[in-house]
């Protein structure tokens, strides 16, 4: 049902926000009917049937609580709790919009109210809605069947067959741990496809639009509590991730189904067509006869946006014959960041063009899905558009498709052209688009310190990290006498100054000892080291992650010195700081580190709260 947010949203009398409710019978009425008991919940031998929420009454109460009696924070999450869990995705854009709306008409008197003039307190039903929303919206069903996103997952996990291999016991054991593993899997998913097959396309085209809507709903809600409450806002980072999560799996059922039920082609799509024939075109050349330079076409242009189509064609035709050119990649965003650069040292406004969710969705689903080719096409076909002037995500998707294919001049020409850009307007990375989305989500922008304008102040923080480490390194290579101590000092020198792929060169040119796996995890930790030293994080994290799965595959903690297990558990714990990845696994090498280095813990959690 539609949410009367007119009704939710009209002013109480003498216009203030009510009456405080928290201590009185509706909270208490609200709090019993959406509480619920979970399946299987054993109650020994007062056994009774489970407690199923009254989500109706919920929305009734706090509906009416609302309207009537109060505008409260805690109640509009209540309500929102409950309308996704009786009406799914359709209720996640309303809820987003509603909580919007009453902070923006109600921000001086609503509840709880502001103290001393912070609005910390409101922050924390939002943040407690954020962490509930994990569990609604992964139970929102993705079949008619009512199969949800844990059905959808079972059949696509193998994590549990890893961990029976991983497990103890002989290898018979694991190979049939492992099989009743894949069994389950296996079921789970013939289970999710049957009820898919039963599934109309349509369901998938109506959930689609509407976690398309929620998401920019979202981001609405997300600019405002950071313009209003500043280092108090609610963090809802990990529900816009959760949300391309869910978009990405219905985007990919919904394929799924086109393959059998076609579409019929949309204006957007044939506009995509169009911007790929020249790929097309040119792939086809290259298996064609050569035929001798003919005249380019004289097809009268009337306009600019007649030229920008002309040259992006030209970009694509050049980028299809040899992909690591760099000229194709900086044609298309010179036509577009000139553009921005025609007022001068301000940014105009309405030249801040927002992507279309199409274009967003189909670029985040390739760079998912690791298809760099398609991502690149993809990627340069909207930088042509005028999302491509200010929508910097699109850039760092790009770069990364190049870095993938081993495209590093065109990468690297890419941040020199927006380095220059951002020196131009040092506001773009914070700047809104003409939609209330950022131009620069927090993974561009940490891209972007890290690849593209590095602070000169801290371009070499980690160096001291780094360093730290090297003394028990120099005095063990100085007892071999094999000058290691010397070289990576040497090393060291060369990434201070900007020569990393050298640096590395030369530590991978130093012989070892073909028998001495120590030495080999030694290097590694060298190079890994080295990457920390010049920010590239990305590098280190992987070499690391390595190394500490040496660690535990060889049970160094039992046999080598703590000092020895420390440094590379630390550096990635540093690395996984940095890059915002496997919190779970930072959380298991931390652990490690607080029994074997409790001071080096230490440091690490102070580093991380600075």
């Amino acid at each position: 049902m539609p949410l009367p947010l007119d009704q939710l949203l009209a002013p109480l009398p003498d216009s203030g926000a009510g009456e405080n409710l928290r201590y009185s019978p509706v909270y208490d009425k609200i709090k019993e009917a959406r509480l619920e008991e979970e399946d299987g919940e054993n109650f020994g031998e007062w056994q009774r049937p489970r407690k199923k929420a009254d989500f109706p009454a919920v929305i009734k109460l706090a509906t009416e609580a609302l309207s009537t009696k109060s505008k409260d924070l805690q109640l509009a999450v209540w309500l929102a709790e409950a309308l996704i869990r009786k009406e799914g995705f359709p209720a996640l854009e309303q809820s987003f919009i509603l909580l919007r709306e009453l902070q923006v008409r109600f921000w001086g008197v609503l509840w709880p109210q502001l103290e001393d003039g912070s609005p910390e307190f409101r922050a924390t039903p939002q943040e407690w809605f954020v962490g509930r929303c994990d569990y609604l919206i992964k139970k929102v069903p993705l079949t008619k069947k009512g199969l949800d996103w844990f059905k959808y997952y079972d059949g696509r996990d193998t994590t549990r067959e890893r961990a029976a291999m991983a497990g103890k016991g002989n290898e018979d054991e694991k190979r049939e741990s492992r099989d009743r593993a894949v069994a389950t899997r296996e079921a789970a998913a013939q289970e999710f496809d049957e009820a898919f097959e039963a599934t109309p396309k349509g369901f998938y085209v109506s959930a689609l639009a509407h976690l398309n809507a929620a998401t920019e709903a979202l981001s609405v809600l997300e600019s405002f509590c950071a313009e209003k409450y500043g280092k108090f806002a609610p963090g809802f980072h990990s529900l816009r991730n959760l949300l391309e999560e869910i978009t990405l799996s219905v985007a990919g059922l919904l394929d799924r189904k086109r393959e059998k039920e076609p579409d019929e082609a949309s204006p957007s799509e044939n506009i995509t067509a169009e911007a790929r024939e020249p790929v097309r075109a040119a792939k086809q050349a290259k298996t064609a006869p050569a035929k001798a330079p003919s005249t380019p076409t004289q097809a009268k242009l009337t306009g600019p946006e007649d030229a920008y189509s002309a040259v992006a064609h030209a970009a694509g035709f050049l980028r299809s014959l040899d992909s690591t050119s760099v000229a194709p990649y900086v044609l298309v965003r010179a036509l577009r960041w000139g553009e921005l650069r025609t007022a001068g040292d301000t940014l105009d406004q309405s030249l801040l063009v927002a992507p279309s969710t199409e274009i967003r969705q189909n670029i985040k689903r390739l760079f998912v899905q690791s298809d760099w080719e398609e991502l690149l096409a993809a990627t340069e076909a909207a930088a042509a558009l005028p999302c491509g002037r200010a929508w910097l995500d699109l850039h760092r998707y790009a770069w990364c498709a190049l870095h993938e294919r081993g495209c590093a001049a065109a990468a690297k020409a890419i941040c020199s052209e927006l380095r220059a850009l951002i020196e131009d307007f040092p506001p773009l990375p914070d700047t809104m688009l003409d939609d209330d989305t950022p131009a620069a989500n927090p993974e561009t922008k940490a891209w972007l310190e890290e690849h593209v304008t590095p602070k000169a102040a801290s371009e070499w923080e980690d160096f001291d990290r780094v360093s730290s480490y090297r003394s028990q390194e120099h005095a063990e290579s100085a007892a071999n006498g094999n000058g290691a101590a010397n070289l990576f000092e040497s090393a060291l020198e060369l990434a201070r100054n900007q020569r990393f792929p050298d640096a590395v060169e030369m530590l991978k040119g130093q012989p070892l000892r073909e028998d001495s796996g120590r030495e080999r995890f030694l290097r590694q930790l060298q190079i890994s080291q080295l990457c920390l030293t010049t920010g590239q994080f990305n590098i280190a994290y992987p070499i690391l992650r390595n190394l500490f799965a040496e660690i535990e595959r060889r049970n160094l903690v039992e046999w080598e010195s703590s000092s020895f297990i420390v440094q590379p558990l630390s550096l990635l714990v540093h690395c996984i700081d940095k890059t915002s990845r496997d919190a779970d696994q930072r959380t298991q090498i931390y652990n490690l580190l607080c029994r074997l280095e409790p001071v080096e813990a230490m440091k690490l959690q102070a580093s991380r709260k600075d």
